[in-house]
């Protein structure tokens, strides 16, 4: 397996969207249907105690700002936005299981 170019370019690869997540102040059931029903969302998980959701996000920086302040101003509590990355491990197993024979 070869990959050039830079590393947050390879790591990239093969992605549809950034993984992000949300922490909440305080339980939200709410989260998971205000981020259903925005446009570029998908992968929406919700931690079992409702504090945090991660999800795939396809827009840039400034459609995530955009996304924070719709959620914020529909009242969910987000005191932390993250971007989660892989490490290169991952990145290894995520890049060849997709190598041909």
């Amino acid at each position: 397996m070869l990959r050039v170019g830079p590393l947050g370019e390879v790591m990239r690869e093969g992605q549809s969207g950034r993984r992000i997540r949300i922490r909440l102040a305080s339980p939200s059931q709410d989260i998971a249907t205000l981020l259903h029903a925005r446009q570029g969302i998908g992968g929406v998980a919700i931690s079992s105690d409702a504090l945090s959701a991660e999800f795939i996000f396809g827009g840039a920086d400034s459609d995530l700002a955009a996304l924070v302040a719709a959620l914020v101003s529909a009242g969910a509590p987000i005191c932390g936005v993250q971007e989660l990355t892989e490490g290169l491990e991952q990145l290894y197993i995520r890049l060849s299981s997709r190598e041909e024979l």
